[in-house]
């Protein structure tokens, strides 16, 4: 269910900015600070920036569900519901691996949903069918850095147990990155 919850918000999200990638000219024609913005993310067109940058926000929706998920092995473990498992029969590492798997394969289907969603808008605006399969691959090279996120998780979870919420602030300082980080030189 939450898988299922995430991809509906990530594909309706994605869905409504690719529309909006064609008009990136129009849109920012009135608004310099934002162009100035955009102009400092690199080379490319207008559109591709401003793909770029919802891409990496989906991402980062993304990266708060596989945090979520990961942390939801906290509230497993101080509800009793982990005793049950482990109790039953399953190793510690068995019931581990068995929630982060869940937790990987959820992110993956994830960003493919972003990367897909926001190329299949952007294709159908454009009448450019390759769109989607460039959108989803652009997703998916993100893998890495969502993982890493998702490690960091857990290793706060095995070694500072209740910390492992601390997890958060590295998100919100990937976010602030995002948004901030060119402006402030970060």
């Amino acid at each position: 269910g939450s898988i299922l919850g995430w991809a509906v918000g990530i594909g309706i999200s994605g869905l409504a900015f690719g529309t909006l990638a064609d008009d990136a000219d129009e849109l920012l024609e009135n608004n310099p600070q934002l162009r100035d913005y955009f102009a400092t993310l690199g080379g490319g067109t207008l559109a591709d920036l401003f793909l770029a940058t919802v891409l990496a926000y989906l991402v980062l929706a993304g990266a708060g569900f596989l945090l979520q998920s990961v942390l939801r092995l906290r509230g497993e473990e101080t509800s009793g519901r982990a005793e049950l498992s482990l109790v039953a029969g399953a190793s510690r590492v068995r019931y581990l691996l068995g929630h982060v798997s869940v937790s990987a394969g959820g992110v993956v289907l994830l960003l493919l949903v972003a990367g897909a969603s926001l190329g299949l808008s952007y294709a159908l605006t454009i009448g450019d069918a390759g769109q989607v399969a460039r959108m989803s691959w652009a997703a998916l090279a993100y893998i890495p850095a969502v993982f890493v996120v998702g490690a960091a998780a857990l290793a706060l979870f095995g070694l500072a147990g209740r910390r492992a919420v601390l997890a958060w602030a590295l998100l919100a300082y990937f976010i602030v990155e995002l948004m901030l980080g060119s402006v402030l030189q970060l």
